[in-house]
């Protein structure tokens, strides 16, 4: 059994409920226009520019990443976080777009818009 409290999630272990996971508020929201090329993107953000302070000991899995490419015909898409290096978190794209009759690898520039949030 599961109950969402807040920013919290608990789980109800025996006769007590124990948290589970818990998730700050969206901490980085920002367009970037991203270049596609055989359907890979690359977007590359400086840890500071999501966290104030403590990001050395964020690994990859403690990022909540949501995203929206923009563009007029149907887009479907993957995202992928290797390991953080350099205190940049890095994400890649891998997308794909419907011109009406076939889909094709994405490319040239796209609006790739971010919302990004920690899980602690």
């Amino acid at each position: 059994l599961l109950e969402e409290c807040t920013n919290e999630t608990k789980a109800l272990l025996e006769d007590y409920w124990v948290k589970v996971l818990k998730t700050n508020p969206v901490l980085y929201s920002k367009a970037h226009l991203v270049s596609f090329s055989s359907g890979d993107g690359q977007i590359q953000i400086p840890l500071s520019n999501i966290v104030s302070s403590g990001g050395a000991s964020l690994t990859a899995d403690n990022f909540n990443i949501q995203y929206s490419i923009l563009g007029s015909n149907p887009i479907a898409a993957a995202v992928s976080i290797p390991a953080i290096s350099s205190n940049t978190l890095t994400i890649n794209l891998k997308g794909v777009e419907y011109d009406g009759s076939s889909w094709s690898n994405l490319s040239g520039n796209k609006t790739v818009q971010l919302f990004i949030s920690i899980m602690l």
